[in-house]
């Protein structure tokens, strides 16, 4: 027997039919009321009934949370996603705990690790399935992604440009950008270092109106590359900018926006 101490987002696959007690807990609720098909109960705080569940061979569990602590026997718990169940798909996604003699009775092998875990990876494990049933959702899914990389490359381009640079018609159309949002704005907030900060690096925080580049048009070209226009926004005001034209290779060409 070798030790294995699984981490959050590690994987393994039941080798065997695994029957736990779902424990009457708030924390169970979502999967109480999938595997039973009744309402919540009125009281779901630990007075509840107690409900058998049994996931099938190959049904598969990411490791969420592992608490074992000295002192604390009769809380120790482990909490998983059921990220497959080949007998009941409804389950997928759904978020349950229990007691640790109950997952002792695993029987499983390691799978995958580094895993979605927490409240959001219902809607990731959902969308698998949905994918793996339309495959065109993937080519979707892929393109939306590739399309918000290429997004960040082009914002990354942008802030570079207004970094110091040799090229005199670059930092004139940059000062101009900064001198407009200036006048705008003399608070402390709008002092010219600052937004020559904010033009140029990625804001650490959003409270003061968000992304300093805004795209304000996106235009697809029939050779198969995107300009897009992106305007230096203060408070909520909008300034000069570039259409950047960026293609499946990179970057086209550099236009300046006043």
């Amino acid at each position: 027997m070798r030790l294995w101490i699984p981490k959050c987002g590690d994987a393994v696959e039941l080798m065997e039919p695994w029957t736990f007690t779902l424990e009457p807990e708030y924390r169970n609720n979502d999967l109480y009321v999938a595997v039973t098909g009744e309402p919540k109960p009125a009281r779901w705080n630990g007075s509840g009934k107690k409900v058998e569940v049994t996931l099938p061979v190959n049904a598969c569990l990411v490791f969420d949370r592992i608490y074992i602590r000295q002192g604390a026997d009769e809380f120790a718990s482990v909490t998983f996603i059921i990220m497959e169940n080949p007998e009941n798909e409804a389950l997928v996604g759904e978020r349950f705990w229990v007691k640790l003699e109950d997952a002792n009775k695993l029987n499983c092998t390691p799978t995958t690790v580094d895993n979605p875990v927490g409240g959001f990876a219902k809607a990731h494990y959902k969308s698998l399935i949905k994918e793996r049933k339309d495959p065109a959702l993937t080519v979707k899914k892929d393109a939306a992604k590739a399309a918000k990389l290429e997004l960040e490359a082009v914002r990354d381009y942008v802030m570079s440009l207004c970094q110091p640079s040799n090229i005199f018609s670059i930092t004139k159309h940059v000062d101009s950008i900064i001198e407009a949002a200036y006048k705008s704005d003399t608070s402390l907030y709008g002092n010219r270092r600052r937004l020559r900060s904010d033009m140029s690096y990625p804001r650490r925080n959003k409270r003061y109106g968000g992304e300093s580049w805004q795209v304000v048009k996106t235009t697809k070209n029939i050779d198969g590359s995107t300009s897009r226009d992106l305007r230096f926004t203060h408070r909520g005001s909008r300034f000069g900018g570039f259409t950047i034209t960026w293609g499946p290779t990179g970057l086209i060409s550099t236009v300046l926006l006043p």
